[in-house]
């Protein structure tokens, strides 16, 4: 197998071009290390992205927060003010991703690439209605991240193109209202893969009244789920209701079975899973108000 530390994305492209599917892309690689250990990968070339200088780890610009390739769970997890403030989903799921060991070195964008349907970033990616901008040899495009991913660790990416960034919306900051986010998970253990688990970012007017609300559940089966039609069930209402509409959800969604939770179980538990997340979103936007 063959180290090569690329100098340039336009190099990373041009190996991947060259290598096809033999080459994988190196970040933090705490995903890929564990897959080639378990046997399920066995590349011949791995290309590490990390000491490549010019690139941003975070961007605020045009009403849109863009996280590069570079930027590790833990770097999301202390971003400055400015962004928390309008994208308050991404420091609040940044401390479930892994073990501390993970968070230091695992980057977001991987994650998105590798599209596990029990990870956080790929369920608050769709939460959010993020793109991912990409680049390969016939040139780059902006793709919503819940059409790129296609199944359980499948993401559809050409062999030679790599996810530079993934960007989300920004939520603008006013008097009247204030944005919080909420994420709860069901798992064994804190760090597991979580049985299921909801992110979720409201926006909520002074008078106590839910504008906006983003969720999705995800550890349910082959990729995160997310469902407009509760989002605008949830606009308008109060805390009190959240509860409520949130009983809907088992009886819309698909759940698959393994070794840590039987299907049924999983769609018992979602309802009451999205509302613990909802509502910690919610109490999250009434105390920025009280404090802002």
């Amino acid at each position: 197998m063959t180290y090569v530390r690329a100098g340039s994305i336009s190099e990373v492209v041009s190996l991947l071009a060259d290598q096809g599917e033999e080459a994988r892309i190196l970040a933090g690689g705490q995903s890929l290390i564990p897959i080639m250990s378990a046997g399920l990968a066995h590349p011949s070339m791995l290309i590490d992205v990390m000491r490549i200088e010019d690139t941003r780890a975070f961007d605020l610009e045009d009403g849109q927060v863009t996280i590069g390739f570079q930027a590790r769970h833990i770097d999301v997890e202390r971003v400055e003010p400015a962004i928390a403030s309008v994208a308050p989903l991404l420091p609040a799921a940044a401390p479930f991703v892994g073990s501390r060991a993970v968070r230091n070195r695992g980057t977001v964008v991987g994650s998105v690439a590798h599209g596990d349907p029990a990870g956080e970033w790929p369920a608050v990616a769709i939460a959010l209605g993020a793109r991912a901008h990409l680049v390969g040899a016939s040139g780059s495009r902006n793709v919503p991240v819940g059409e790129l991913m296609v199944g359980p660790m499948w993401v559809d990416l050409a062999p030679d193109e790599m996810i530079v960034s993934v960007t989300f919306p920004a939520m603008a900051c006013e008097e009247d209202r204030s944005v919080g986010a909420g994420v709860y998970e069901l798992a064994h253990r804190r760090g597991d893969y979580a049985i299921v688990g909801c992110v979720a970012q409201l926006v909520v007017r002074a008078g106590g009244r839910i504008n906006e609300a983003r969720f999705s559940l995800f550890g349910l089966g082959d990729v995160p789920w997310r469902s407009t039609d509760i989002e605008s069930a949830l606009s308008g209402e109060g805390r009190d209701e959240i509860r409520t509409i949130s009983r809907d959800i088992p009886s819309q969604i698909a759940a698959a079975t393994d070794a840590k939770a039987s299907a049924a179980y999983r769609k018992r538990v979602s309802g009451v899973v999205a509302a613990r997340a909802l509502e910690r979103a919610y109490d999250d936007a009434r105390s920025r108000l009280a404090t802002g």
